[in-house]
């Protein structure tokens, strides 16, 4: 069976993306087989986004490589945000026509058979583990915190060890000395078994933001101000809407626009509910058409909720103001993406409970270019940047530049690695 029929017959997928990778491949085929697969594992939006990024960058080293094999890039996640951002970016783009995506599922591997399978910052499953072994795929799994991963980690030193390969195929990368470090000292002789990587710079930063100094986005100017909320959670959320009574009601003489982004579009008509009791002017994304023309300038409403996925990079470009969830209260901690607002160039607040970015928190604080807060005091760090105009442009284009110097440090250093492992093709 060939590779276009077996994915036609167990990933699913409607006729029209079918149809897409059938000319995909077929174009591919006039080009010159044979094909190197890459089999990218990205749980969210962001992970997506690297992994776009790191299909970018395969396909230049190969593009410089005599005789070297047209790769194809099957890239899988999990949400269906991400697949609304799949959609958006993929199908929209003629250089991404060598991409095929899909859901999560082990059974790919045998049909699939990548030569490589990398996972972006996570575990898999044991099953699909083996079923990539028996491929005879290389496996890499990138930027894993290999001291919260122990045990997926002695699972795959048991598996290297049963197979008994002389030479593993699983790769492990990490971001930090620290991380390595931890590992081998939890799990003797584990450096010995797999194989480890360390990469200089964080692949969080590998992402397809090609922001660049300078960057002029639309600024409303003088006594109107755009401060979004996004990626929050339910009680983060019910605090922020009584913040932005509050903001409303002592600052009469500005014009605000606010945008909540719920992580969980679910509890969107939560907050509905409970901003019009606070006496705000909501409306859904879902009835705006265009958020700069309908609800930037329209002074029927003050409170856009959106309802949907995949659609901040349309939010940040609006916003003065950029406050990143799930990092206000200890009980709904973690934190989500600082990065993306920071490649718009924007004043960006996050909560004190930002675990997951807790590294990039302390360098972005060391370049002036992120504030951090408590429930007791978000409202005078807001007001500190509603009030100084002069400190918004210099947090935003400090987080810019922050985030350029990083992603371009990242992307170099994971070019030269690609190149360094495809040369063993």
């Amino acid at each position: 069976m060939s590779l276009l029929k077996k994915i036609k017959q167990f990933l699913g997928l409607d006729p029209a993306l079918l149809s897409k990778i059938e000319k995909n491949i077929n174009d591919l085929k006039k080009n010159g087989f044979p094909l190197i697969k890459f089999w990218i594992y990205a749980e969210s939006m962001g992970e997506f986004r690297f992994a776009l990024a790191l299909s970018e960058a395969v396909k230049k080293v190969l593009k410089n490589k005599p005789g070297a094999k047209n790769p194809l890039f099957f890239i899988s996640f999990k949400t269906k945000s991400t697949l609304d951002l799949a959609r958006g970016l993929v199908d929209k783009k003629n250089g991404l026509s060598s991409v095929i995506y899909s859901f999560h599922s082990s059974v790919y591997a045998p049909i699939f058979s990548p030569d490589y399978f990398i996972s972006v910052e996570h575990p898999v499953s044991r099953l699909l583990v083996k079923r990539l072994l028996k491929s005879n795929s290389r496996l890499f799994f990138t930027g894993l915190n290999l001291s919260e991963n122990n045990k997926f980690l002695k699972f795959l030193k048991r598996t290297v060890e049963k197979a008994r390969f002389q030479k593993s195929n699983i790769n492990l990368t990490a971001s930090t000395v620290h991380e390595i470090e931890s590992a081998e000292r939890k799990i003797p002789g584990l450096s010995r078994a797999l194989k480890f990587e360390i990469l200089p710079g964080k692949f969080k930063f590998n992402e397809i933001f090609e922001n660049e100094i300078p960057k002029n986005f639309p600024s409303f100017g003088g006594n109107n101000i755009v401060l979004s909320f996004v990626s929050t959670h339910r009680k983060e959320s019910l605090f922020l809407i009584k913040l932005i009574s509050k903001i409303t009601a002592e600052k009469p003489r500005i014009n605000f626009k606010f945008f909540m982004a719920p992580r969980n579009v679910g509890i969107s008509r939560y907050i509905l509910a409970k901003s019009k009791a606070l006496g705000l002017s909501p409306v859904f994304m879902k009835n705006i058409n265009t958020p700069e023309v309908d609800f930037i300038y329209n002074n029927k409403y003050n409170l856009l909720i959106v309802d949907s996925y995949g659609i901040l990079d349309k939010i940040y470009p609006l916003s003065d103001i950029v406050f990143i969830g799930k990092s206000l209260f200890e009980d709904e901690k973690g934190g989500h993406n600082i990065i993306e607002p920071a490649s718009f160039g924007k004043a960006i607040i996050t909560g004190s409970h930002a675990d997951n970015f807790k590294e990039i928190v302390s360098e972005m604080i060391k370049y002036n270019a992120i504030d951090v807060a408590c429930p007791e005091n978000l409202k005078a760090v807001i007001y500190n940047l509603i009030d100084n105009p002069e400190l918004r442009a210099e947090k935003g284009l400090n987080a810019l530049k922050y985030y350029i110097e990083k992603r371009d440090f990242a992307r170099k250093n994971l070019f030269k690695y690609i190149s360094r492992v495809l040369s063993e093709e």
